[in-house]
């Protein structure tokens, strides 16, 4: 993977070109398929504008988040950008917490990108890593032991619902598309109908009729966040 150096040689912050030799390299698609994901969400404004070399735009968390979503949203490039902005849109409906757990400071209401980027910043940042590395010490100082595991997270993403979830430590962080979140509240059937034909004509242009389901892993979403940085913007 080709990284750009600063005048003092330390390496760069990420460039998208970087973004998507990792995801080839984690055989999310071909590289070629890839450089088109990356071209049609650059052009449609959903991540920094990029120059070329030197001069290409550092990437921010969620510039990586909404490549990331882009990428897994569809399997066709030029359906990305309506893809990507509809699951980024997709709010925070549901939250189930294990006490004792590393959280991600998400509230309900919250949109999906924002979401992820707040989880790659915090791995980058080893936020979780920390407070369960403080635990084990503290436990091993008690002699109690203390293993201390890396946290695992993993991202869902179901095409047919247009939803997602990102789950770890036992907690769950669950999205729908507003548009269902309130069809799914509503209070009379015609108010429903309404929001559900609202939802389908959103969606439609995308949205698969299979019920199919992809995923982040936590070795891919590490690899995502150490590679833009702990310095780097949300």
């Amino acid at each position: 993977m080709v990284r750009y150096a600063d005048e003092f040689g330390r390496n760069a912050m990420a460039r998208l070109s970087d973004m998507v030799a990792l995801m080839e390299e984690h055989r999310v698609d071909t590289g070629s398929t890839l450089n088109l994901f990356a071209r049609r969400l650059r052009e449609a404004g959903r991540i920094s504008k990029a120059g070329r070399g030197r001069g290409a735009a550092s990437m921010t968390f969620t510039d990586a988040s909404r490549f990331a979503i882009g990428c897994f949203a569809t399997d066709h490039p030029e359906q990305a950008p309506i893809a990507e902005a509809a699951f980024s849109a997709t709010v925070l409906t549901d939250i189930g917490i294990v006490t004792g757990q590393w959280q991600l400071e998400a509230s309900e209401g919250e949109p999906f990108d924002r979401a992820l980027a707040k989880l790659l910043q915090a791995l980058s940042r080893n936020e979780p890593a920390a407070e369960r590395a403080a635990k084990a010490a503290e436990a091993k100082a008690e002699g109690k032991g203390g293993l201390y595991l890396r946290p695992q997270f993993d991202v869902e993403i179901s095409r047919s619902g247009v939803s997602a979830a990102i789950r770890g430590g036992g907690s769950h962080w669950i999205f729908h598309h507003p548009k269902m979140a309130a069809m799914i509240s509503a209070e009379t059937y015609l108010e429903a109908a309404a929001l559900e034909a609202e939802f389908n004509s959103a969606t439609l242009p995308f949205r698969t009729g299979k019920n199919v389901k992809v995923g982040m892993d936590a070795r891919l979403l590490y690899a995502l966040a150490d590679l833009v940085g702990p310095d780097a913007a949300l």
